[in-house]
């Protein structure tokens, strides 16, 4: 239960870095 539980903590954490990641993209994209 606990391992599954871990599972989609990081799975929400990748989730998350992607979209965070794509903002950033995007902002550093507008300033070039």
């Amino acid at each position: 239960m606990a391992e599954e539980q871990e599972k989609n903590i990081i799975r929400l954490l990748a989730k998350g870095d992607e979209e965070a990641m794509g903002i950033l993209f995007r902002s550093y994209h507008r300033l070039l």
